[in-house]
């Protein structure tokens, strides 16, 4: 068994990925099991964006000392998308916020909402993996 875990959403990439994955699965002795990172519970569906509140928020739990959070502007500032490279996941589904700006400010990002959403992202590739590994093993 073979995972693939993908963090990233651009399109492009996660369909390449996907035929990549049903190729080797078709044409080789393994079985090739791709995914998105998913951080998501039954109640718990955050927007996760591009630089957003989430994305830093996992990277601060990760890796807190490379976020630099103090050369945005500051708080009371609105982000403009075009301004920082930072988007809502709505803005890649063609619906922008009114003045073009973040709705999920990532100066708000905290090193517990991060690892809440690291540990949910663990456990459900744990229960993916599991059940393939149980399929490919029928």
């Amino acid at each position: 068994l073979i995972v693939i875990v993908n963090a990233h959403g651009a399109w492009g990439q996660k369909s390449t990925l996907e035929r990549l994955a049903v190729e080797f699965s078709n044409e080789t002795d393994s079985r090739v099991l791709y995914t998105m990172m998913d951080i998501f519970t039954e109640d718990f569906h955050p927007d996760f964006g591009h630089g957003t509140l989430i994305e830093t928020s996992i990277i601060r739990y990760l890796h807190d000392e490379h976020v630099r959070l103090g050369d945005l502007p500051p708080r009371e500032v609105p982000l403009k998308y075009t301004d920082w490279g930072i988007a809502d996941d709505s803005v890649f589904e063609g619906k922008r916020s009114e003045h073009d700006c973040v709705i999920f400010d990532p100066r708000d990002a905290t090193v517990e909402l991060g690892r809440k959403c690291f540990e949910n992202a663990m456990d459900n590739l744990c229960r993916k993996v599991q059940q393939a590994y149980i399929d490919v093993n029928r």
